[in-house]
């Protein structure tokens, strides 16, 4: 990303802060609830759900273009099953819009063509090749190693997120160190209560006790390495899963996400149709004008949590992001 687009993001930022002045800076866009994989803690791919046709996911790019967003986080599912995604990309970055693609890895190696615009890219990895397999699927280990190298010899920007969950507590360690031998970032954080995309009690829930050791542990390594991307004050919030603190959500003036069928949320998991808008009725600056001032006290998705930081200015953790390298090479 250019400085000017960086100094003019954190300009955005302190604008939304003190003039509360809300701005879509940046969007999560679930563009297909199809995966791949079936990860244990995840059934969002039995969701039979609307996808946007390629014309109208365009309509909502160049509004979202006018509405002064500057990063779009495509997701799902997994992104990559779209047969357009590479034009998505592409019309994305031709309105100056920076793109960010998360994905399990699996599709990266034969999708490479599709993805040479792409500034970012966030890879799921659980574990060593036995604990990420049984996890996520057979292979899934060795072809997300792959496409990490893939995408590290084309300059993109990787970082990995993983969900600690009651089978990869003692894989910590492993993975801090692969992150450090590949030379990227790593993003820890909790499993949700309930399968995601169900109400169904998640069964792969870690002990209470086992998972507050590591985040303790994270906190150690946070401390002292640069490819632990929690902030010291981000894990210390995420240490208190399950039991949630109320944060407010500063994250409704600067960020939002689109479901597949176009409808406009504060997140991924604070979803209430009843109060959404559609994109492609109203628009996502009008859809996004209608979120409301929420709190919430289980947000445990871990970027989500260091973004809302941020956009309440804590400086403790601006600071600490500007510090580190790994972080800096993300936007």
């Amino acid at each position: 990303m250019k400085l000017k687009d960086k100094i003019s993001i954190g300009c955005s930022i302190v604008k939304a802060k003190l003039l509360k002045e809300s701005i879509p800076l940046f969007v999560a866009w679930s563009l297909t609830n199809r995966c791949n994989l079936s990860c244990k803690y995840c059934n969002r791919q039995d969701i039979n759900s609307t996808e946007l046709e390629t014309a109208e996911i365009f309509l909502i790019i160049e509004q979202l273009k006018n509405s002064g967003t500057k990063i779009i986080s495509f997701t799902g599912g997994e992104p990559l099953l779209r047969a357009d995604i590479g034009e998505i990309i592409n019309y994305t970055c031709k309105c100056g819009i920076y793109v960010n693609i998360n994905t399990n890895g699996t599709l990266f190696s034969q999708k490479i063509n599709a993805l040479n615009n792409i500034t970012s890219v966030k890879f799921s990895l659980d574990g060593p090749k036995k604990v990420n397999d049984y996890i996520r699927g057979k292979d899934s280990f060795q072809k997300v190693v792959e496409a990490i190298k893939i995408a590290k010899r084309r300059r993109i920007a990787v970082s990995i997120v993983t969900v600690l969950s009651k089978y990869n507590l003692d894989s910590v360690d492993y993975l801090i160190n692969l992150a450090e031998n590949l030379g990227i970032g790593i993003l820890f954080q909790p499993p949700t209560l309930t399968l995601l995309g169900t109400d169904v009690v998640n069964p792969h829930i870690p002990d209470v006790s086992g998972y507050r050791d590591v985040v303790d542990k994270l906190i150690v390594y946070r401390k002292r390495s640069e490819t632990v991307l929690n902030s010291i004050k981000g894990l210390t919030y995420l240490r208190g899963w399950p039991d949630g603190r109320d944060i407010f959500c500063y994250n409704k003036n600067i960020s939002c996400r689109i479901e597949t069928d176009g409808y406009l949320y504060h997140c991924g998991r604070m979803q209430d149709k009843t109060a959404a808008l559609n994109c492609l009725r109203v628009g996502p600056s009008k859809a996004f004008d209608a979120l409301k001032d929420v709190s919430c006290n289980n947000c445990w998705c871990a970027l989500r949590l260091e973004n809302n930081f941020i956009a309440s200015l804590d400086l403790r953790v601006i600071f600490s992001i500007l510090k580190n390298s790994k972080w800096r090479d993300r936007i």
